[in-house]
């Protein structure tokens, strides 16, 4: 016969169960998290599929590169229709396909105060290539 051992009100033999589901729950949420439909790029950016087009000759291309004066204590947040889809650091650049139809592009910087919205109207098969750099204390998309 099992004797349940009772520490300040909690029998030890349910803390084992208890500890086996949490270490069980934090392993399925790490998978989950490292399998969460992003992928790496041929340069290093994190691309979310969430607001992406699957590529297809029907999707339109979109580069975005960060200008090679741009800071190297900068990160620069590329969000595409409000889902963020890279934090590009210095020497990489955001490689995503985009449905066609209209999309808005927005770009913050951290730790500055700089952003920028891009509306942009994309076509079937096009390639829409731009540069995130800074023009005086503005960060402009060209």
């Amino acid at each position: 016969m099992k004797r349940n051992v009772i520490h300040n009100g909690l029998s030890l033999l349910g803390m084992k169960r208890y500890n086996c589901h949490i270490c069980g729950l934090l392993i399925v949420a790490l998978a989950c998290f490292t399998f969460s439909g992003c992928q790496t790029s041929s340069t290093g950016a994190s691309v979310s599929t969430a607001s992406m087009a699957a590529p297809s000759k029907n999707a339109g291309r979109l580069p975005i590169r960060r200008a090679a004066n741009f800071g190297d204590n900068f990160v620069l947040n590329v969000s595409i229709d409000g889902a963020s889809v890279a934090s590009l650091v210095r020497g990489r650049s955001y490689h995503g396909t985009l449905s066609p139809g209209q999309h808005v592009i927005s770009l913050n910087v951290a730790p500055s105060p700089g952003s920028t919205t891009k509306r942009l109207t994309v076509q079937v098969g096009q390639t829409y290539s731009f540069t995130a750099m800074w023009k005086g204390q503005r960060l402009v998309l060209l």
